[in-house]
């Protein structure tokens, strides 16, 4: 752990992250975090195959484990649903809202931040990324990125 002597910056002399990561080595500071809570590690930094070279019994074992089964009509439905899995860090809390999640990718690269089986999507939710969603949600005060949201006719 530094600190510059100009701006008083706490920072990692070893990977040069800022604010210090304490209590996490560099490694863990860098791993891919979940995308719900965006706290802990995500399942994807263990390793282990992508949807695209993953078998479907893989796919189908790894989403029954964690309770997240649907029907999946095609092999695109099931790999979305998949990624979707391995982007989360597996806690509870972020189980119980990729059961309703939406699992269609958006243009920026980021998941819908909507409910699956809406006909359109809502929008991107990840904060900073010019999806507009940037604020917390007005009745759980959580973060809109934390579980999936509904968007009213009105625009609200």
């Amino acid at each position: 752990r530094l600190r510059c002597a100009g701006c008083s910056r706490d920072f990692c002399g070893r990977c040069d992250a800022a604010p210090y990561h304490l209590g996490a080595t560099c490694e863990e500071h860098a791993a891919p975090k979940c995308d719900l809570c965006g706290e802990a590690p995500c399942l994807r930094g263990g390793g282990g195959a992508g949807a695209a070279s993953a078998s479907v019994s893989t796919m189908l074992s790894a989403l029954a484990a964690s309770g997240l089964s649907r029907s999946h009509v095609e092999r695109r439905e099931l790999e979305r649903a998949y990624d979707r899995l391995r982007g989360s860090c597996g806690g509870a809390e972020c189980l119980a809202a990729l059961r309703e999640a939406c699992t269609r990718r958006l243009p920026c690269g980021h998941w819908c931040g909507g409910v699956e089986g809406e006909s359109g999507c809502l929008g991107c939710v990840v904060p900073g990324c010019g999806g507009g969603a940037d604020a917390d949600c007005v009745i759980c005060q959580e973060p809109l990125q934390r579980s999936p949201a509904v968007q009213y006719s009105c625009g609200h």
